[in-house]
């Protein structure tokens, strides 16, 4: 029986437990992933908390892409300035073994009208990344408020692009609505996923928060045609079932949990 890795995330922390179909076996072979041969001992992951909040600090949504060898984690990073006033960002560590972390390193800019966050996945598209996440604006919000506030309905979703997943370009607003809706008529919306057709390679599919679950298509990534919404909840993930059946799977989260941490 083949080996089986399985992550899992929580929102309390962000966790990883690495599982063997043969208990007997705790070497996890990195061929799971993307056929490079390469092992990751199990034994020497003695905790399964990557990144852990504090007073000032927090981490959630995480994305996770294996690519040559490497885990690179994209997050949503949550910081308190000395002032009190909190600020959100999209931000990534890399690994070869889970274990060892590089420094969390910002990818999006300080602004609390914009607070770029929740980044949902990572694709390839043609030669390069693209990275697809959403604005949460809170102005002024500050730990003076003594209360949570949810992103306005300014929010809307972009994406980067990147060559090395490291260096990345400005945020691009994604007009998942069509070229002939203006940004300020497009509605509120959060949490995009990215996925291709599983008839049409030209075709890429982008699901997203708003009126339930919408989604829309595109064949450039500049314009895009609105199809229509779904009653679900947040954070869909959609997956291709197997390369024969064609059968999508639809996972939303089924409830509305906006909470602070991962």
């Amino acid at each position: 029986m083949k080996n089986i890795t399985i992550f899992v995330i929580t929102f309390g922390l962000l966790c990883t437990f690495v599982c063997a179909a043969q208990t007997v076996n705790t070497r996890i072979s990195k061929t799971f992933f993307d056929g490079n041969t390469s092992i990751i001992d199990i034994r020497k992951i003695l905790s399964p908390v990557l990144f852990a909040g504090d007073a000032h600090t927090a981490y959630r949504d995480p994305a996770v892409l294996f690519h040559e060898g490497v885990f690179y984690l994209f997050f949503s990073f949550i910081e308190i300035e000395p002032d009190g006033y909190i600020y959100s960002y999209v931000a990534y560590s890399k690994s070869r073994d889970l274990i060892h972390w590089t420094s969390v390193k910002k990818i999006t800019q300080k602004d609390q009208s914009l607070n770029y966050s929740s980044p949902g996945n990572i694709i390839r598209y043609g030669k390069e990344w693209l990275i697809c996440f959403q604005t949460y604006p809170r102005p002024r919000y500050h730990t003076s408020e003594q209360k949570i506030r949810y992103g306005d309905q300014t929010a809307r979703i972009f994406l980067m692009r990147s060559h090395d997943l490291e260096n990345w370009s400005n945020p691009e607003l994604l007009k998942v609505k069509g070229d002939s809706i203006a940004v300020e008529d497009m509605g509120r919306m959060i949490d995009p996923y990215l996925i291709r057709d599983k008839d049409d390679p030209d075709k890429y599919w982008c699901f997203y928060k708003q009126n339930g679950v919408s989604l829309s298509y595109t064949c450039n990534f500049s314009s895009w045609n609105y199809f229509g919404h779904t009653e679900a909840g947040e954070n869909a993930c959609v997956l291709v079932r197997d390369k024969t059946s064609g059968i999508f799977l639809f996972l939303p989260y089924p409830l509305n949990q906006e909470q602070n941490r991962l």
